[in-house]
């Protein structure tokens, strides 16, 4: 097919700060996880498919299966809240809890860009 750019598992961003591999990041509506380490300036892929496991919000309890979303105001890089705490500025229905993880549990398996509305 000549009009194919390419299969949409990442996206290229030129970096405003630094971010270590496996760190995720807003990028517009969805949630991106660094392919590698990098400085402001280096243009680098996020990965915006696939599953991946990042830091959540430990007093949230999230059902496999949940939209979840990414809390950019949480201080944390990663931090990942359920549906219904989500607060302007956040990334609603960033993907899908891979897993269940309970009140206390610091991560959790998400798959990337799968919430309602998103692409699977």
């Amino acid at each position: 097919m000549r009009n194919l750019v390419q299969h949409g598992k990442s996206i290229n961003i030129t970096l405003t700060a630094p971010i270590n591999s496996g760190d995720a990041l807003q990028i517009g509506d969805m949630l991106g996880v660094a392919s590698v380490d990098g400085a402001i300036g280096d243009n680098i892929a996020f990965a915006v498919k696939k599953v991946y496991r990042l830091p959540k919000t430990a007093a949230d309890v999230i059902v496999a299966g949940a939209v979840v979303n990414f809390d950019a105001s949480a201080g944390a890089a990663g931090e990942i809240t359920i549906a219904a705490t989500a607060a302007a500025g956040d990334v609603t229905n960033c993907g899908r809890a891979h897993e269940d993880a309970g009140n206390g549990v610091a991560s959790i398996a998400v798959s990337l860009n799968t919430g309602d509305g998103l692409g699977s």
